[in-house]
Protein backbone atom coordinates (compact mmCIF):
# COMPACT_ATOMS: atom_id res chain seq x y z
CA UNK A 1 0.00 0.00 0.00
CA UNK A 2 1.48 3.33 -0.98
CA UNK A 3 0.71 6.74 0.69
CA UNK A 4 1.17 9.83 -2.06
CA UNK A 5 0.19 13.58 -2.49
CA UNK A 6 -0.95 14.43 0.87
CA UNK A 7 -2.72 17.70 0.87
CA UNK A 8 -3.53 20.23 4.45
CA UNK A 9 -5.63 23.44 3.16
CA UNK A 10 -9.02 23.39 4.42
CA UNK A 11 -12.17 23.00 2.66
CA UNK A 12 -15.73 23.20 3.41
CA UNK A 13 -16.19 22.19 7.60
CA UNK A 14 -19.15 20.14 7.36
CA UNK A 15 -17.95 18.25 3.92
CA UNK A 16 -14.46 17.39 5.79
CA UNK A 17 -15.77 16.51 8.38
CA UNK A 18 -18.32 13.97 6.97
CA UNK A 19 -15.42 12.83 4.60
CA UNK A 20 -13.11 12.41 7.74
CA UNK A 21 -16.04 10.27 9.53
CA UNK A 22 -16.45 8.10 6.64
CA UNK A 23 -12.40 7.01 6.56
CA UNK A 24 -12.18 6.47 9.99
CA UNK A 25 -14.84 4.80 10.14
CA UNK A 26 -14.47 2.23 7.12
CA UNK A 27 -11.12 3.23 5.77
CA UNK A 28 -9.29 4.82 2.30
CA UNK A 29 -12.49 5.51 0.68
CA UNK A 30 -12.27 5.65 -3.20
CA UNK A 31 -11.80 8.63 -5.01
CA UNK A 32 -15.06 8.60 -6.80
CA UNK A 33 -16.52 8.65 -2.92
CA UNK A 34 -14.64 11.34 -2.40
CA UNK A 35 -15.79 13.49 -5.30
CA UNK A 36 -19.53 12.46 -5.05
CA UNK A 37 -19.44 14.12 -1.26
CA UNK A 38 -16.96 17.10 -2.43
CA UNK A 39 -19.34 18.20 -5.29
CA UNK A 40 -22.77 16.57 -3.92
CA UNK A 41 -23.18 16.64 -0.24
CA UNK A 42 -26.45 18.05 0.36
CA UNK A 43 -25.15 20.95 3.17
CA UNK A 44 -21.91 21.59 1.87
CA UNK A 45 -21.24 19.99 -1.53
CA UNK A 46 -19.66 22.67 -4.25
CA UNK A 47 -22.38 22.53 -6.57
CA UNK A 48 -25.08 22.16 -3.64
CA UNK A 49 -24.43 25.72 -1.95
CA UNK A 50 -23.19 28.35 -4.56
CA UNK A 51 -21.04 27.01 -7.57
CA UNK A 52 -19.68 30.29 -9.22
CA UNK A 53 -20.44 30.10 -12.92
CA UNK A 54 -19.61 32.39 -15.67
CA UNK A 55 -17.32 35.43 -16.77
CA UNK A 56 -16.50 35.82 -12.89
CA UNK A 57 -16.68 33.05 -11.65
CA UNK A 58 -14.53 29.88 -11.40
CA UNK A 59 -15.26 28.29 -14.70
CA UNK A 60 -17.23 29.28 -17.66
CA UNK A 61 -19.67 27.13 -19.92
CA UNK A 62 -20.36 27.69 -23.57
CA UNK A 63 -24.36 29.40 -22.41
CA UNK A 64 -22.34 32.12 -20.38
CA UNK A 65 -20.06 32.92 -23.23
CA UNK A 66 -22.71 34.07 -25.92
CA UNK A 67 -26.58 33.70 -26.62
CA UNK A 68 -25.98 31.54 -29.81
CA UNK A 69 -25.17 29.09 -28.52
CA UNK A 70 -28.55 28.32 -26.72
CA UNK A 71 -30.39 29.68 -30.55
CA UNK A 72 -27.90 26.99 -32.67
CA UNK A 73 -28.60 24.49 -30.05
CA UNK A 74 -32.15 25.51 -30.38
CA UNK A 75 -32.41 24.73 -34.04
CA UNK A 76 -31.15 21.24 -33.46
CA UNK A 77 -33.88 20.53 -31.22
CA UNK A 78 -36.38 22.28 -33.97
CA UNK A 79 -35.09 19.89 -36.61
CA UNK A 80 -35.71 16.89 -34.62
CA UNK A 81 -38.95 17.97 -33.65
CA UNK A 82 -39.67 18.24 -37.59
CA UNK A 83 -37.82 14.80 -38.19
CA UNK A 84 -40.33 12.98 -35.51
CA UNK A 85 -43.77 14.40 -37.70
CA UNK A 86 -44.10 17.52 -34.81
CA UNK A 87 -45.32 15.96 -31.67
CA UNK A 88 -47.29 17.79 -29.41
CA UNK A 89 -46.52 18.37 -26.31
CA UNK A 90 -42.49 17.78 -27.55
CA UNK A 91 -40.44 17.59 -24.45
CA UNK A 92 -37.06 18.90 -23.56
CA UNK A 93 -35.53 17.86 -20.77
CA UNK A 94 -32.34 19.47 -19.75
CA UNK A 95 -30.31 17.62 -16.67
CA UNK A 96 -27.87 20.07 -14.78
CA UNK A 97 -29.16 23.24 -16.02
CA UNK A 98 -26.53 25.51 -14.22
CA UNK A 99 -27.57 28.90 -14.14
CA UNK A 100 -30.59 28.28 -16.50
CA UNK A 101 -28.97 30.17 -19.55
CA UNK A 102 -29.40 27.81 -22.01
CA UNK A 103 -32.69 27.23 -21.49
CA UNK A 104 -33.24 30.96 -21.56
CA UNK A 105 -31.40 31.72 -24.89
CA UNK A 106 -32.89 28.22 -25.92
CA UNK A 107 -36.65 29.22 -25.44
CA UNK A 108 -36.26 33.39 -26.40
CA UNK A 109 -34.52 32.09 -29.94
CA UNK A 110 -37.95 29.75 -30.20
CA UNK A 111 -40.59 31.76 -29.24
CA UNK A 112 -38.93 34.65 -31.74
CA UNK A 113 -38.41 32.40 -34.80
CA UNK A 114 -40.81 29.31 -34.37
CA UNK A 115 -43.91 29.85 -32.36
CA UNK A 116 -45.65 27.08 -33.35
CA UNK A 117 -42.53 25.23 -31.92
CA UNK A 118 -42.67 26.97 -29.15
CA UNK A 119 -46.07 26.49 -28.19
CA UNK A 120 -45.83 22.49 -28.51
CA UNK A 121 -42.77 22.87 -26.10
CA UNK A 122 -42.70 21.73 -22.41
CA UNK A 123 -38.96 22.38 -21.01
CA UNK A 124 -37.80 20.78 -17.86
CA UNK A 125 -35.00 21.02 -16.03
CA UNK A 126 -33.54 18.55 -13.54
CA UNK A 127 -31.25 19.93 -11.30
CA UNK A 128 -29.90 18.25 -7.95
CA UNK A 129 -28.38 21.89 -6.79
CA UNK A 130 -30.86 23.73 -4.38
CA UNK A 131 -28.62 26.77 -5.38
CA UNK A 132 -28.66 25.93 -9.30
CA UNK A 133 -32.76 25.82 -8.98
CA UNK A 134 -32.84 28.82 -7.46
CA UNK A 135 -30.68 30.84 -9.90
CA UNK A 136 -32.83 28.85 -12.94
CA UNK A 137 -36.08 29.78 -11.14
CA UNK A 138 -34.89 33.63 -11.14
CA UNK A 139 -34.02 33.85 -14.66
CA UNK A 140 -37.00 31.58 -16.35
CA UNK A 141 -40.01 32.32 -14.30
CA UNK A 142 -40.07 35.89 -15.13
CA UNK A 143 -39.03 35.39 -19.47
CA UNK A 144 -41.10 32.17 -19.84
CA UNK A 145 -43.06 31.85 -16.94
CA UNK A 146 -45.75 28.84 -18.41
CA UNK A 147 -43.06 27.05 -20.11
CA UNK A 148 -40.63 25.66 -17.52
CA UNK A 149 -41.46 22.92 -14.58
CA UNK A 150 -38.41 21.30 -12.60
CA UNK A 151 -38.77 17.20 -11.93
CA UNK A 152 -36.40 14.55 -11.39
CA UNK A 153 -35.74 11.54 -13.78
CA UNK A 154 -36.36 8.08 -12.61
CA UNK A 155 -33.73 5.24 -12.78
CA UNK A 156 -36.78 2.90 -13.31
CA UNK A 157 -38.09 5.03 -15.82
CA UNK A 158 -41.44 5.56 -15.88
CA UNK A 159 -41.39 8.97 -17.56
CA UNK A 160 -41.93 8.28 -21.03
CA UNK A 161 -40.25 11.45 -22.42
CA UNK A 162 -41.35 12.35 -26.36
CA UNK A 163 -38.25 14.55 -27.46
CA UNK A 164 -35.11 15.35 -26.28
CA UNK A 165 -32.44 15.21 -23.05
CA UNK A 166 -29.91 17.90 -23.47
CA UNK A 167 -27.00 18.10 -21.29
CA UNK A 168 -23.96 19.95 -21.15
CA UNK A 169 -20.89 19.82 -18.95
CA UNK A 170 -22.87 17.47 -16.83
CA UNK A 171 -21.33 14.11 -17.16
CA UNK A 172 -17.86 15.34 -16.64
CA UNK A 173 -18.61 16.19 -13.32
CA UNK A 174 -19.51 12.73 -12.39
CA UNK A 175 -17.77 11.18 -9.67
CA UNK A 176 -14.73 8.57 -10.90
CA UNK A 177 -12.20 6.48 -9.98
CA UNK A 178 -8.47 6.45 -10.31
CA UNK A 179 -6.21 4.05 -11.03
CA UNK A 180 -2.01 4.09 -11.72
CA UNK A 181 0.00 1.76 -13.05
CA UNK A 182 2.77 0.63 -10.24
CA UNK A 183 5.42 -1.84 -11.25
CA UNK A 184 3.51 -3.27 -13.67
CA UNK A 185 0.61 -3.78 -10.91
CA UNK A 186 -2.75 -1.92 -11.53
CA UNK A 187 -3.55 0.25 -8.19
CA UNK A 188 -6.67 2.54 -7.03
CA UNK A 189 -5.92 5.33 -5.96
CA UNK A 190 -7.90 5.48 -2.83
CA UNK A 191 -8.51 8.76 -0.11
CA UNK A 192 -7.42 8.34 3.48
CA UNK A 193 -6.28 10.88 5.82
CA UNK A 194 -3.36 12.37 6.69
CA UNK A 195 -2.76 14.90 9.60
CA UNK A 196 -5.00 17.64 9.01
CA UNK A 197 -5.67 16.80 5.50
CA UNK A 198 -6.03 14.14 2.88
CA UNK A 199 -3.60 11.71 1.16
CA UNK A 200 -3.56 9.25 -1.63
CA UNK A 201 -3.28 5.48 -0.64
CA UNK A 202 -3.03 3.03 -3.49
CA UNK A 203 -4.39 -0.27 -2.83
CA UNK A 204 -6.46 -3.26 -4.98
CA UNK A 205 -8.71 -1.88 -7.13
CA UNK A 206 -12.32 -3.10 -6.29
CA UNK A 207 -14.22 -5.21 -9.05
CA UNK A 208 -16.11 -2.48 -10.93
CA UNK A 209 -13.27 -0.98 -11.92
CA UNK A 210 -11.47 -4.09 -12.75
CA UNK A 211 -14.31 -5.04 -14.89
CA UNK A 212 -14.14 -1.87 -16.75
CA UNK A 213 -10.68 -1.77 -17.77
CA UNK A 214 -11.03 -5.97 -18.89
CA UNK A 215 -13.78 -4.95 -20.80
CA UNK A 216 -11.72 -2.06 -22.84
CA UNK A 217 -8.61 -3.88 -23.25
CA UNK A 218 -6.91 -1.06 -21.74
CA UNK A 219 -2.96 -1.34 -20.72
CA UNK A 220 -1.29 1.25 -19.06
CA UNK A 221 2.49 2.30 -19.00
CA UNK A 222 4.33 2.79 -15.91
CA UNK A 223 3.28 5.49 -13.88
CA UNK A 224 0.28 6.50 -16.41
CA UNK A 225 -2.88 8.11 -14.12
CA UNK A 226 -6.44 7.09 -15.80
CA UNK A 227 -10.28 7.40 -14.03
CA UNK A 228 -12.89 5.39 -14.27
CA UNK A 229 -16.26 6.46 -14.32
CA UNK A 230 -18.32 3.73 -13.04
CA UNK A 231 -21.36 6.52 -13.02
CA UNK A 232 -21.93 6.87 -16.62
CA UNK A 233 -23.38 3.47 -17.20
CA UNK A 234 -26.49 4.91 -15.27
CA UNK A 235 -26.71 7.85 -16.36
CA UNK A 236 -27.12 6.45 -19.87
CA UNK A 237 -29.43 4.02 -18.07
CA UNK A 238 -31.50 6.87 -16.86
CA UNK A 239 -31.77 9.06 -20.12
CA UNK A 240 -32.68 5.41 -21.74
CA UNK A 241 -35.10 4.72 -19.78
CA UNK A 242 -37.34 7.86 -19.57
CA UNK A 243 -37.06 8.50 -23.04
CA UNK A 244 -39.34 6.95 -25.69
CA UNK A 245 -39.15 8.37 -28.60
CA UNK A 246 -36.47 11.31 -29.63
CA UNK A 247 -32.78 12.01 -29.20
CA UNK A 248 -30.25 12.84 -26.53
CA UNK A 249 -27.79 15.69 -26.98
CA UNK A 250 -24.84 15.10 -24.87
CA UNK A 251 -21.80 17.95 -24.73
CA UNK A 252 -18.96 17.60 -22.60
CA UNK A 253 -14.90 17.51 -22.49
CA UNK A 254 -13.75 14.34 -23.17
CA UNK A 255 -12.13 12.12 -25.89
CA UNK A 256 -12.11 8.80 -27.32
CA UNK A 257 -11.16 5.50 -25.92
CA UNK A 258 -7.48 5.53 -28.03
CA UNK A 259 -6.53 9.37 -27.01
CA UNK A 260 -6.41 8.30 -23.32
CA UNK A 261 -2.41 7.01 -24.43
CA UNK A 262 -1.15 10.66 -25.51
CA UNK A 263 0.96 12.14 -23.43
CA UNK A 264 -1.62 14.72 -22.04
CA UNK A 265 -3.20 12.54 -20.34
CA UNK A 266 -0.19 10.58 -18.98
CA UNK A 267 -1.51 11.81 -15.25
CA UNK A 268 -4.98 11.53 -15.95
CA UNK A 269 -7.94 14.34 -16.72
CA UNK A 270 -8.39 15.75 -13.66
CA UNK A 271 -9.06 19.40 -13.57
CA UNK A 272 -9.73 21.18 -10.52
CA UNK A 273 -10.97 25.02 -10.87
CA UNK A 274 -11.26 27.48 -7.58
CA UNK A 275 -11.50 31.32 -7.67
CA UNK A 276 -11.00 31.36 -11.30
CA UNK A 277 -7.93 29.28 -10.91
CA UNK A 278 -6.80 25.94 -12.26
CA UNK A 279 -5.92 23.91 -9.27
CA UNK A 280 -3.14 20.89 -9.24
CA UNK A 281 -4.64 19.08 -5.92
CA UNK A 282 -7.93 17.41 -5.92
CA UNK A 283 -7.83 16.74 -2.33
CA UNK A 284 -7.23 20.49 -1.36
CA UNK A 285 -10.51 22.70 -0.26
CA UNK A 286 -13.11 19.64 -0.77
CA UNK A 287 -16.54 21.38 -1.18
CA UNK A 288 -14.90 24.69 -2.15
CA UNK A 289 -13.48 23.91 -5.68
CA UNK A 290 -15.15 22.01 -8.83
CA UNK A 291 -13.56 18.74 -9.86
CA UNK A 292 -13.92 17.30 -12.93
CA UNK A 293 -12.68 14.63 -15.63
CA UNK A 294 -12.94 14.41 -19.17
CA UNK A 295 -15.78 11.63 -20.51
CA UNK A 296 -15.00 8.76 -22.19
CA UNK A 297 -17.80 9.31 -25.16
CA UNK A 298 -16.87 5.47 -26.33
CA UNK A 299 -17.84 4.45 -22.88
CA UNK A 300 -21.07 6.44 -23.27
CA UNK A 301 -21.64 4.73 -26.62
CA UNK A 302 -21.47 1.86 -25.50
CA UNK A 303 -23.90 2.00 -22.11
CA UNK A 304 -26.31 3.70 -24.43
CA UNK A 305 -26.02 1.18 -27.46
CA UNK A 306 -26.73 -1.54 -24.19
CA UNK A 307 -29.85 0.30 -23.34
CA UNK A 308 -31.47 0.43 -26.50
CA UNK A 309 -29.67 4.13 -27.70
CA UNK A 310 -28.31 4.00 -31.28
CA UNK A 311 -25.06 7.01 -31.82
CA UNK A 312 -24.62 9.01 -35.14
CA UNK A 313 -21.23 9.47 -35.15
CA UNK A 314 -19.19 11.60 -32.48
CA UNK A 315 -18.81 15.36 -33.24
CA UNK A 316 -16.88 18.23 -31.97
CA UNK A 317 -18.68 21.42 -30.67
CA UNK A 318 -16.74 23.47 -33.04
CA UNK A 319 -18.37 21.35 -36.14
CA UNK A 320 -21.70 20.88 -34.30
CA UNK A 321 -22.27 24.80 -34.45
CA UNK A 322 -20.98 25.16 -37.85
CA UNK A 323 -23.44 23.24 -39.03
CA UNK A 324 -25.95 24.98 -37.76
CA UNK A 325 -25.07 28.15 -38.79
CA UNK A 326 -22.13 29.19 -37.05
CA UNK A 327 -20.37 30.68 -39.48
CA UNK A 328 -23.34 32.28 -41.22
CA UNK A 329 -23.40 34.31 -38.16
CA UNK A 330 -20.08 35.34 -38.60
CA UNK A 331 -20.02 36.56 -42.04
CA UNK A 332 -23.24 38.34 -41.21
CA UNK A 333 -21.53 40.26 -38.41
CA UNK A 334 -19.00 42.00 -40.50
CA UNK A 335 -22.06 44.15 -42.07
CA UNK A 336 -23.69 44.75 -38.62
CA UNK A 337 -24.49 47.98 -37.71
CA UNK A 338 -22.97 48.68 -34.07
CA UNK A 339 -19.70 49.66 -33.09
CA UNK A 340 -16.57 48.17 -34.17
CA UNK A 341 -15.52 47.73 -30.50
CA UNK A 342 -19.00 46.11 -29.80
CA UNK A 343 -18.69 44.43 -33.13
CA UNK A 344 -15.09 43.00 -32.10
CA UNK A 345 -16.44 41.95 -29.02
CA UNK A 346 -19.03 39.98 -30.25
CA UNK A 347 -16.55 38.24 -32.94
CA UNK A 348 -14.45 37.05 -30.06
CA UNK A 349 -17.17 35.84 -27.81
CA UNK A 350 -18.55 33.71 -31.12
CA UNK A 351 -14.75 32.45 -31.87
CA UNK A 352 -14.55 31.12 -27.97
CA UNK A 353 -17.38 28.88 -28.44
CA UNK A 354 -15.52 26.99 -32.04
CA UNK A 355 -12.30 27.68 -30.55
CA UNK A 356 -10.63 24.03 -31.44
CA UNK A 357 -7.88 24.02 -28.17
CA UNK A 358 -11.00 25.08 -26.25
CA UNK A 359 -14.80 24.70 -26.03
CA UNK A 360 -14.85 24.45 -29.74
CA UNK A 361 -12.81 21.09 -28.93
CA UNK A 362 -15.83 19.71 -26.63
CA UNK A 363 -17.38 15.91 -28.33
CA UNK A 364 -21.15 16.22 -29.07
CA UNK A 365 -22.87 12.90 -28.95
CA UNK A 366 -26.42 12.42 -30.46
CA UNK A 367 -28.09 9.34 -29.77
CA UNK A 368 -31.41 8.90 -30.82
CA UNK A 369 -34.30 6.04 -29.93
CA UNK A 370 -38.06 5.21 -31.21
CA UNK A 371 -37.52 6.64 -34.47
CA UNK A 372 -37.83 4.73 -37.73
CA UNK A 373 -34.76 4.08 -40.11
CA UNK A 374 -36.02 7.02 -42.60
CA UNK A 375 -36.57 9.37 -39.28
CA UNK A 376 -32.78 7.91 -38.25
CA UNK A 377 -31.43 8.96 -41.61
CA UNK A 378 -32.91 12.59 -42.08
CA UNK A 379 -31.98 13.63 -38.07
CA UNK A 380 -28.42 13.06 -39.09
CA UNK A 381 -28.69 15.86 -41.64
CA UNK A 382 -29.12 19.02 -40.37
CA UNK A 383 -26.18 20.72 -42.23
CA UNK A 384 -28.86 23.07 -43.53
CA UNK A 385 -31.16 23.79 -40.77
CA UNK A 386 -33.26 26.74 -42.57
CA UNK A 387 -32.73 30.09 -43.86
CA UNK A 388 -29.71 32.07 -43.65
CA UNK A 389 -29.06 33.82 -39.93
CA UNK A 390 -31.65 37.47 -40.01
CA UNK A 391 -29.17 40.38 -37.55
CA UNK A 392 -31.45 43.21 -38.54
CA UNK A 393 -32.18 42.52 -34.92
CA UNK A 394 -28.95 42.83 -33.67
CA UNK A 395 -29.11 44.76 -30.42
CA UNK A 396 -27.26 44.84 -26.63
CA UNK A 397 -28.60 42.27 -24.46
CA UNK A 398 -29.00 42.50 -21.01
CA UNK A 399 -28.19 41.01 -18.88
CA UNK A 400 -24.87 40.17 -20.37
CA UNK A 401 -23.00 43.40 -20.95
CA UNK A 402 -20.52 43.19 -23.82
CA UNK A 403 -22.89 40.08 -25.46
CA UNK A 404 -26.04 40.40 -27.84
CA UNK A 405 -28.80 39.02 -28.55
CA UNK A 406 -29.33 38.08 -32.48
CA UNK A 407 -32.62 37.07 -34.03
CA UNK A 408 -31.92 33.27 -35.77
CA UNK A 409 -34.11 32.52 -38.82
CA UNK A 410 -36.55 29.74 -38.06
CA UNK A 411 -35.22 26.05 -38.98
Amino acid sequence: MGDRTSSGRTGNPVVERALRRRIMSGGPISFAEFMDVALYHPRGGYYMTSPRVGRNGDFTTSPEIHPAFGALAGRFVTHSWKVMGNPTPFTIVEVGGGTGRLALDMLTSLARTNPAFYRALDYVMVEVSPAMRRRQKELLRGAHPDKVSWRTLSSGGGWPVVGCVISNELVDALPVCRVVMRSGRLMEMCVGVNGQGFAWVERTPCSAVSAYLESRGMMLRQGQVLEVRPAAAAWMREVAANLARGCALTIDHGYESHQVYRERFAHGSLMCYAGGMMCDDPLQRPGLQDISARVDFEALQRYGKADGLTSLPLMTQRDFLLLLGAGQLLDAMRSAAVTAEHKAAERRALLALLDAEGLGACKVLLQHKGLSNEQASRLADFSKPGAPLDLDALQTASPRPGWLEWQGAEV
